[in-house]
């Protein structure tokens, strides 16, 4: 079963121009813009009157888990990271992983990053244990108790993105209308 949503409103970039307009979204595709898109029954609607709308943007190559060691290379060569880097993540434990994991999704998702394709990796040896703090980083929130497995497909993504926006709702005062769940790709 899909799911539909219309974004109202909002406006859009036409070439160099930017245009008052609808967006039909159909699971996972633009389906429509226009001036005015009509909606299938049962989509869900946003109003984006005076936002900009974009679709999310892919960052087609990160090391999310890399993020704790930033800082600490930026002036370095590719030749001096591929020698020495593996010394700034040798030896983490899940826990290490599962921060510096998080603190990149959450870097990818407030500049507008949606999807991603993330190069994980671990010195010595990727374990059982890290990958599951990495995908749990990416994919779930400290919101759910939901193991990553429960929700790496799309059914389990849309239960998790109900259970975040009605968690949400109870606990916090921020006012969130929808969660639009990115989807995230693990090596």
């Amino acid at each position: 079963m899909g799911t539909s949503w219309i974004v109202r409103g909002g406006r859009v970039l036409v070439g160099v121009e930017l245009v008052r307009a609808d967006v039909l979204i159909e699971d996972d595709r633009i389906a429509a813009v226009g001036p005015v898109v009509a909606a299938p029954e049962g989509a869900r609607e946003l109003d984006a009157t005076g936002r900009l709308v974009l679709p999310g943007l892919v960052n087609a190559h990160t090391h999310a888990a890399s993020h704790l060691a930033r800082g600490r290379a930026g002036n370095w060569t590719l030749e001096d990271l591929l020698v020495y880097a593996p010394a700034n993540a040798a030896s983490r434990s899940p826990d290490d992983e599962y921060l510096s994991t998080a603190i990149g999704a959450i870097e990818m998702l407030k500049t507008g990053c949606t999807a991603a394709y993330d190069l994980y990796m671990a010195i010595p040896a990727i374990t059982d244990e890290a990958m599951e703090a990495v995908v749990r980083a990416i994919i779930t929130d400290d919101l759910t108790d939901a193991p990553a497995s429960q929700v790496i497909d799309r059914e389990g993504r849309e239960k998790l993105q109900d259970k975040i926006l009605k968690d949400l709702k109870k606990k916090t005062d921020v006012k969130v209308e929808e969660v639009l769940f990115p989807d995230v790709t693990v090596q």
